[in-house]
């Protein structure tokens, strides 16, 4: 059941995740379950991730409609944060919704401009939807980022070839 609420979370599917860590605490209450319940309750509140994942289920323009209004919104509450926007990335990449990972993964790099790990996320879309220039700059810019990134070097070596 453990292993169930936390396959359920990384999934974006609160409803049975939180059944799941409900059930856990009830049997034997422990504070790693709790914490689960609210983080299931924050996401749900304010995730900027979980809220474009559900408007994704309307298509490209929901989404970007959802994404203005969040952007937009002065709540507290709402949040963007790098790792869920990278997890509901790939989740829509290993789904074949390449044209809505890459939304979420160019998302997250414009967000985040920083990060090595978004840009190297971002140059795997990119090769997936057979954008290879894009791919590259991607790519490159992660190991300008992060010289010890050995995953966007084998990408680059592979993509020149």
């Amino acid at each position: 059941m453990f292993r169930l609420g936390n396959l359920m979370f990384a999934e974006g599917e609160l409803t049975p995740a939180e059944e799941s860590f409900r059930k856990l605490q009830e049997i034997r209450p422990d504070p790693y379950f709790e914490a689960r319940l609210k983080a299931i309750e924050r996401a749900r509140q304010g995730s900027a991730a979980f809220a474009l994942s559900q408007a994704l289920e309307g298509g490209s323009g929901a989404a970007r409609t959802k994404l203005i209004e969040l952007e937009r919104s002065e709540d507290p509450k709402v949040y963007f944060d790098e790792r869920e926007l990278n997890t509901l990335g790939y989740r829509l990449l290993g789904r074949n919704r390449v044209s809505q990972a890459l939304f979420i993964f160019e998302l997250t790099a414009k967000r985040f401009p920083d990060s090595w790990n978004a840009h190297d996320s971002l140059g795997e879309a990119y090769m997936k939807a057979g954008r290879v220039k894009d791919a590259v700059r991607s790519f490159e810019r992660s190991l300008r980022l992060n010289p010890a990134n050995e995953n966007a070097r084998k990408k680059l070596e592979a993509l020149r070839r």
